[in-house]
């Protein structure tokens, strides 16, 4: 399951998009919309945001900042809370912290997590971005790549089919317009350079197109980007013998994965922990 939900975290951050154009948005053909929002995102280099996800009774909110200036010394910091109480077994809410810092990456984990060696003077765990993606199968010059919406755009357009546009969509008190598609979720795994059979938890998995909404602000640059999780949930839920193996009163019918971009062209200051909070042990799980 934890690499299912990493397969499916890469789908959050990919702006995919197909080949027809439909509605009334500003473009009616999926090659000038990515030229141009790519356009737009590269000359901001950085973005902040919020996320949201929703997984049954799994809940999850965050927010961090990411810098992506050509690739060069990529930056990044994140935060989120999970709230896991409403799955039992003693879980409640659980927040993480990550930084990126280059090919470094600094988890800080929460010391009261269940099977975890923990060190409350020492939270933070080193590791690097190869070790974090090997077992994703994801690679590391993709990921960096699809760290800048406009690049990931560019990359991953054919991944999707787009269905509908709206326009007049108000996001966060921002006029948008509402770009809806119907994605090729293992065309997107392969774009990061890994596919659904390189994942045992996805290999048998029967999925259909997820749908994926993408909304532009005036200038071209993305404002949302919203998931709908229940094709991958359900996909995943019916490979392992389906919802009716879940305890009673547990149901993962609710799912997305949302992202708002709340900030272009802000500044992304990243330091490492201090050395004293950094755990000696390796980040567990990291690496298979």
């Amino acid at each position: 399951m934890r690499k299912a939900l990493i397969a499916a975290g890469g789908l959050t951050l990919t702006l995919t998009m197909g080949a027809c154009g439909v509605g009334d948005g500003k473009y009616q053909d999926t090659a000038s919309l990515v030229r141009a929002a790519s356009a737009s995102t590269a000359k901001e280099k950085s973005v902040a945001f919020t996320v949201s996800m929703r997984l049954g009774p799994i809940a999850m909110t965050g927010e961090g900042a990411n810098s992506y200036a050509d690739g060069e010394d990529p930056r990044s910091w994140v935060t989120m809370t999970f709230d896991m109480s409403s799955v039992g077994m003693g879980l409640g809410t659980m927040e993480f912290e990550g930084r990126q810092l280059g090919d470094d990456f600094y988890l800080r984990m929460p010391t009261d997590l269940p099977g975890l060696p923990s060190d409350p003077d020492r939270p933070w765990y080193k590791t690097s971005l190869p070790e974090l993606l090997s077992s994703t199968g994801i690679k590391v010059d993709q990921y960096l790549k699809s760290s800048d919406p406009g690049t990931m755009l560019d990359m991953l357009k054919e991944s999707g089919e787009l269905v509908d546009t709206e326009t007049g969509v108000s996001i966060g008190g921002r006029t948008t317009t509402k770009y809806s598609f119907e994605v090729d979720f293992d065309e997107v795994m392969k774009n990061f350079g890994t596919s659904m059979q390189d994942l045992p938890a996805l290999a048998e998995v029967d999925l259909d197109a997820v749908p994926v909404d993408v909304y532009l602000d005036e200038r071209d640059l993305p404002v949302r980007l919203n998931v709908d999780m229940r094709e991958v949930v359900d996909a995943i839920m019916d490979s392992a013998g389906g919802q009716q193996n879940l305890p009673p009163g547990m149901s993962f019918d609710e799912a997305y994965a949302r992202t708002d971009f709340t900030e272009w062209g802000v500044e992304v200051d990243v330091e490492p922990p201090p050395a004293d909070q950094i755990s000696d042990q390796p980040l567990p799980g990291a690496g298979g």
